[in-house]
């Protein structure tokens, strides 16, 4: 894991990223003078004492970079929401007059009763179709699912 300074075939000052498994060039727009090259290396030495420590974040760094793309999806994928937590996030415009005080109440019942306490904590995209499909058989035949 490393970050140095190279010159790219322009005589432009570029930041060589070795870091979490990949590897990346990164422009700086500075050409290669004495004073631009103790600029790009103090900060090329701020980045390695991050990555050893860590905390190194590559969009902070370089938000668009040349590997940003991989990293934003990253992020999103971490925005998982469990069965529960759309659950809520559903019922929040299940208020009148949008929608019947008894129908809100129908709702927050029948899926308390039988989806939370079976399915509650399992995150939405860890669901296959054939788990959906056992998942309303035994809501059918009224057997435990999700477990």
């Amino acid at each position: 894991m490393a970050c140095k300074v190279k010159v790219n075939r322009h005589g432009f000052l570029a930041f060589r990223l070795y870091w979490n498994g990949q590897e990346s060039w990164e422009g700086t727009g500075l050409l290669d003078t004495p004073k631009n090259r103790r600029r790009v290396e103090a900060r090329a030495e701020l980045i390695n004492e991050e990555i050893e420590a860590g905390t190194f974040d590559y969009l902070k760094r370089f938000p668009e970079g040349n590997k940003a793309h991989l990293f934003r999806t990253q992020k999103t994928k971490v925005e998982r929401k469990t069965v529960r937590q759309y659950f809520e996030e559903w019922m929040r415009d299940k208020v009148s007059p949008l929608v019947k005080k008894s129908r809100a109440r129908k709702y927050r019942s029948h899926f308390r009763a039988h989806i939370l306490d079976r399915c509650g904590e399992t995150f939405l995209d860890s669901f296959t179709v054939a788990q959906l499909r056992e998942l309303r058989a035994e809501l059918i035949d009224g057997k435990r699912g999700c477990r």
